[in-house]
């Protein structure tokens, strides 16, 4: 079966003007997802909502929940990697 997959408005504004090797590194890492899941590591749980981080490339990190019953995901935004000399922001 095919995951399902889901885009906020936040994450479209974030895809908008990407280099094009991290729309193609996105690119191939949904189509993976949306064969066998996406991965949960690095778990985070806000406000009782658990979502999760992947690296994109060595700049930046995509945001996403899943629901394994429903084998569906949606990715919620696209954020630089912190790190030395930058600025923690989503």
């Amino acid at each position: 079966m095919t995951w399902g997959v889901d885009y906020t408005t936040r994450i479209q504004a974030d895809l908008v003007g990407l280099d094009p090797d991290v729309g193609d590194a996105i690119t191939e890492m949904v189509v993976a997802w949306m064969a066998e899941g996406p991965p949960s590591e690095n778990e985070r749980v806000v406000a009782g909502f658990t979502f999760y981080e992947a690296p994109v490339t060595d700049r930046f990190l995509i945001g996403y929940m899943a629901d394994d019953k429903a084998q569906r995901f949606v990715l919620l935004w696209l954020r630089r990697k912190p790190g030395p000399g930058t600025t923690r922001s989503s």
